[in-house]
């Protein structure tokens, strides 16, 4: 048991400072048999401190050396650890906790790096099939792979870097819709093509795609998705400009106002 008097002292504000920077050394493995610690500590405070070093220590100015004070401590029955850990709490291993967690972010990354494999050996043996349909599949989730998803951005990344070539170099897939797209189409995964929608307005079009026939509906707004772009789709002759607006009020008050025009 430590005597009532070492804890007073301990609580002291020269002993506390002084206890606390002996602490933090100690939980970061730096408390040989040679530390010091430079307190900072005012001569009231030296004064306190000193009641377990030697007699001159207090004026002398000299930093404390922790191996003295651990000294004087046993003196009086008492271990710095012990002490420590009365009026602060456990002593813990910082050093150990910091590697534990190098450990365990190692270990995350090994883990997901193996996932991302096994999701690219399912897509590559699997007939072509949606996104979502696959994350379902394997995760029973259909969001798992999304862009939004850590484990859906790595893959898509590991993709596009497997497709990357001098001709076409490799864009980040998260940054880029198209990209992203084209990652996920080197294994015959196909994306979501209707999430991606445009609004529209007496936008003459032609070519087979299915745009071309939505779009064709005079002084109506229209919203446009990627699926009905595909085929072939151009300008009608005689457009020469195209506004872009990105506020569908806007569109809808146009619309209103001009119609067919």
């Amino acid at each position: 048991m430590i005597p009532d008097y070492v804890l007073a002292w301990a609580r002291a504000p020269g002993p506390a400072k002084a206890l606390r920077l002996i602490r933090e050394r100690h939980e970061n493995g730096r408390l040989g048999v040679r530390a010091r610690v430079e307190a900072g500590l005012t001569s009231s405070e030296r004064v306190e401190v000193g009641r377990f070093l030697e007699a001159d220590w207090a004026p002398s100015g000299r930093p404390l050396m922790v191996q003295r004070l651990r000294e004087g401590l046993a003196a009086n029955g008492v271990g710095l650890e012990e002490l420590l850990e009365a009026v602060g709490g456990p002593l813990v291993d910082r050093r150990a906790e910091r590697a534990a967690a190098r450990d365990a972010r190692a270990a995350e990354r090994a883990e997901r790096a193996a996932m991302v494999e096994r999701v690219v050996d399912e897509a590559e043996a699997a007939p072509v099939e949606h996104l979502a349909v696959l994350a379902a599949r394997l995760f029973a989730d259909s969001h798992a792979l999304d862009r939004s998803a850590v484990l859906g951005r790595a893959v898509a990344r590991r993709l596009a870097e497997r497709a990357a070539t001098d001709e076409r170099p490799y864009v980040d897939p998260v940054l880029d819709a198209s990209a992203w797209r084209d990652a996920w189409a080197s294994v015959g995964v196909l994306c979501d093509a209707v999430s991606a929608q445009v609004l529209v307005l007496n936008l003459p079009l032609v070519g087979d795609a299915t745009a071309v026939r939505l779009a064709a509906v005079a002084g109506e707004p229209v919203w446009l998705t990627l699926r009905s772009l595909a085929g072939t789709l151009a300008l009608a002759g005689g457009v020469g400009e195209v506004f872009v607006c990105e506020n569908p009020a806007i569109v809808e008050a146009a619309a209103d106002r001009f119609g067919e025009r």
